[in-house]
């Protein structure tokens, strides 16, 4: 039998493959954790989304907080606000094969995107430091709700790379048992790897690039927040200097379930005496950590201001549970075997992994022009080193082969990811009472691989008045990316094209 560590590495390896492979996410490229927990979409108010997120250079609103913590000096009084919103995404995907058909499919979900308070503990006019304010609250940074579905024909099978894995290992003597319990040793205990006059076989040896029509859904939800305390200092309405403390909390879940069928059926098909199978899988990720951020602001002249902020690594504690199952039918001349093997099925058995992971470090710099009673025209820029990424896996495990699995891993990142530059630009108009608002972002892609950008534009309402407001947003983004259900150089992909849509709705109180 698998020893404790082993098991710990190879279940850590295979969904470390899976997240590269198949997760689905609210945004571009699907490239798994190093890219889910670095990429976040800051728009915690309705009227930070309204003007897309760029606001590193203004401030009086809480979900700038999370972006420039600077900002907070520019809150007079004290403020509570809270911020409920729907989110909405569309995929089409479609097998990468000529002809292929495109599947669309949908998901939404309410959630709660802000809640904060803001003390404004020093308000002299006296003082060289006009203002010192406290911030306490939430942002949510991303959402993972998507669901993606696609179905098609095309060559090969998911068993070649499990089949090219077990079939030295059993040629050498090992024991069926010592096979990755959520890959190989599936297939072995479902009858579709085997011994054939004592060599290891299965039923595509003779045909492994044969055609197959297959399905493949995949799930996933849950959302990267974060809690902050924040202090910042107005000095002079010249300088305003903030820094905050985040603890990010990290919710996700990734449900897929993929089957190939032979066309022609059974002993006769296109493979000998294969008939269907159906592989699903379920990941769960929670996991909670910290990170510091410290930004100015600088007042160049009443109608001009900069600002930039230096954000550190987030340091996440993760821990993921994971199962899976595997069903293999076949045919043999008119017997009909059906062989389903499970292992971790039930979610509340799954055996948990705990490892740690450290994002880039993000830098943010902006300017906005204000014009007196009117409005203000704000732009960002934005950059991160995908490429940073860490994976800590022996943390709890230090043997040679989670070792070397951690530095595979870490190389692949550094290897297939990019540093990336995001470009924001927004606008507010005043009317009275009401506002007006817009918002346009262009998002570099991580991936080594992928050029241009994805893309969002947003719009927006508010009322103010003298101890109360409200702001109205709709954001819609877009992105382009692919899921496999396997690995391998001749993997058949899906290509996806997600549309996301974002309605926040924000209140808040001045007192």
């Amino acid at each position: 039998m698998l020893n404790h560590y082993n098991k710990q590495y190879w279940r850590f390896l295979l969904f470390s493959v899976l997240f590269l492979t198949l997760s689905q996410s609210t945004f571009a490229q699907n490239v798994g954790d190093a890219i889910r927990y670095a990429r976040i979409q800051n728009y915690g108010t309705a009227r930070m989304s309204g003007v897309g997120g760029a606001f590193t250079a203004l401030g009086a609103d809480f979900g700038a907080v999370s972006l420039n913590p600077a900002g907070l000096a520019m809150f007079r009084s004290d403020e509570f606000m809270f911020t409920p919103g729907f989110y909405f995404s569309s995929t089409n995907a479609e097998l990468n094969v000529d002809g292929a058909s495109s599947f669309n499919d949908q998901a939404s979900k309410l959630r709660f995107a802000n809640i904060g308070m803001v003390f404004n503990t020093n308000h002299n006019e006296k003082s060289k430091w006009r203002t010192v304010n406290v911030g306490l609250g939430y942002n949510q940074l991303s959402n993972f709700a998507q669901k993606t579905y696609y179905e098609g024909s095309a060559n090969g099978t998911i068993l070649n790379n499990w089949f090219d894995i077990a079939s030295p290992f059993l040629a050498g003597g090992g024991n069926p048992e010592d096979l990755y319990p959520l890959g190989e040793g599936l297939a072995y205990n479902a009858g579709a790897i085997y011994f054939q006059d004592g060599v290891p076989s299965y039923d595509f040896i003779n045909s492994p690039a044969a055609a197959s029509d297959r399905t493949h859904a995949v799930s996933t939800r849950g959302t990267n927040s974060e809690m902050t305390l924040s202090l910042a200092g107005n000095y002079m309405e010249k300088l305003m200097i903030g820094g905050s403390i985040g603890i990010p909390i990290v919710n996700y879940r990734q449900d897929a379930t993929y089957t190939e069928r032979d066309p022609n059926g059974g002993y006769e098909g296109n493979v000998a005496y294969f008939d269907n199978l159906t592989y699903t899988d379920f990941v769960k990720t929670n996991g909670i950590g910290f990170n510091a951020k410290l930004g100015a602001t600088f007042r160049v002249s009443q109608a001009f201001r900069i600002g930039g902020a230096i954000h550190s690594p987030s340091f996440l504690n993760l821990t993921d549970n994971f199962s899976a199952t595997f069903e293999y039918q076949y045919q043999d001349q008119t017997e009909l075997g059906n062989i389903t093997d499970y292992s971790n099925n039930d979610e509340a058995a799954a055996e948990p992994f705990n490892y740690s992971m450290r994002t880039p470090w993000r830098g943010v710099f902006g300017g906005a022009v204000l014009f007196k009673n009117k409005g203000f025209i704000s732009a960002d820029i934005e950059y991160i080193d995908y490429s940073a990424s860490r994976f800590n896996l022996t943390k709890n495990f230090n043997d040679a082969g989670t070792q070397k699995m951690e530095r595979d891993l870490n190389a692949d990142i550094q290897r297939t990811l990019q540093p990336t530059l995001n470009y924001k630009l927004g606008a507010e108009i005043v009317l009275d009472v009401f506002r007006l608002r817009a918002g346009y972002n262009l998002l570099g892609k991580p991936r080594v691989t992928d050029t241009g950008f994805n893309s969002a534009i947003s719009f927006g309402a508010g009322l103010r008045k003298e101890a109360f407001y409200m702001d109205l947003a709709v954001r819609r983004s877009t992105a382009s990316g692919s899921i496999s259900p396997y690995t391998g150089s001749d993997t058949p992909k899906g290509l996806t094209d997600s549309k996301n849509i974002d309605v926040l709705m924000t209140v808040g109180f001045k007192f």
